[in-house]
């Protein structure tokens, strides 16, 4: 499945991502439940990337971009977008049906999945 871009939009709220050479991190989570959030606080080595390697955006209210919602809109929902604004179809969770969802046992998978963004950018093939 082929990468696809955020809308303009976005262009400004996201221009740390390009001048930083980051990975945004996007959660959609309006109804984020509190297992969720200890199992994501509770991961150290998430924590310790969350802080030094990605610009994270927690988005409360659900947005009308339909490149934020490539495979529906539910929630919880983690998107990583690259610094050339796109959002990365290929760093993905484990539901067939909720492709970008983690669970709190999941945890391992968003810290792997983490890794291969941060991977990725190291190396430009972003």
């Amino acid at each position: 499945m082929p990468p696809f871009f955020l809308e303009h939009y976005y262009n400004d709220y996201f221009k740390a991502t390009v001048e930083c050479c980051r990975v945004v991190v996007v959660k959609l989570n309006r109804f984020l439940s509190a297992a969720l959030k200890k199992a994501f606080v509770a991961k150290k080595p998430i924590q310790k990337m969350a802080k030094e390697d990605f610009i994270m955006v927690n988005l409360v209210e659900e947005t009308e971009d339909p490149n934020m919602a490539p495979d529906g809109h539910y929630v919880p929902r983690i998107l990583f977008i690259d610094p050339s604004m796109t959002v990365r179809r290929d760093i993905a969770g484990k539901y067939n049906n909720r492709l970008y969802t983690y669970q709190p046992e999941d945890m391992d998978l968003l810290a792997k999945n983490m890794k291969k963004a941060k991977r990725l950018l190291l190396h430009t093939e972003l």
